[in-house]
């Protein structure tokens, strides 16, 4: 019997199956919930499937700057001599930046530095796993990239539509881009000028 990918085996960790495959003793449903399919994906890098394989490379090649970047956000936890005034509980709060390393690293205690090692494990595999959802939840709940992204606070001024984009500079040196998106009108502000603008739209709604 070939093997499946470790996440069929563990609790709490969403099974890497098939979409719209079926395991032998499937009927199609679970209870009164349609079944999307739960055919495990097979085992192909160790005990982790393609995918998974995949998304924890790719984890672990953005996790050290990551870490990096965020680490440095707080000051690290000290402890509470000369006078250190602390909370009513008696201990300093540790930020939640200190907080998401230490989860996500406390799945990398079992990694040598040979993936592929790691994952052939059972232990390492879980912990592969682990450390992949983690270590996505922390970049989703602590961004360190600005996005492109809609500007909801005013329209663009020459064709009245709310439709501007706020662009972050692509290259270090290069300047915020504030562009609108609307077919054929293409207005662009640059950061200084949207600024200005910003302000005089907030002026004018606390007036109105």
């Amino acid at each position: 019997m070939s093997l499946v990918c470790i996440t069929n085996n563990m609790a709490g960790v969403r099974s890497c199956t098939f979409v719209g495959e079926h395991s032998v003793n499937c009927d199609g449903w679970r209870g009164s919930r349609e079944c999307r399919g739960c055919l495990p994906r097979p085992a192909e890098h160790g005990l982790l499937c393609w995918h998974c394989w995949e998304h924890l490379l790719s984890v672990l090649n953005r996790w050290p700057h990551f870490a990096n970047i965020i680490g440095g956000i707080d000051r690290a936890v000290q402890r509470d001599s000369a006078g250190v005034r602390t909370t009513a509980e008696g201990y300093i709060p540790i930020p939640a930046t200190r907080l998401s390393i230490d989860e996500c690293e406390s799945f990398l205690k079992s990694y040598t530095g040979n993936t592929d090692e790691w994952v052939s494990r059972v232990d390492g595999a879980q912990d592969a796993i682990m450390f992949t959802r983690m270590a996505e939840v922390a970049f989703r709940s602590h961004p360190i990239e600005e996005r492109a992204h809609r500007v909801t606070r005013f329209r663009c001024i020459r064709c009245d539509n709310n439709s501007l984009l706020w662009i972050p500079p692509a290259n270090i040196g290069d300047h915020v881009q504030v562009k609108c998106v609307t077919d054929g009108c293409d207005y662009e502000l640059d950061q200084s000028s949207f600024e200005i603008v910003s302000e005089l739209d907030g002026k004018k709604a606390v007036n109105a």
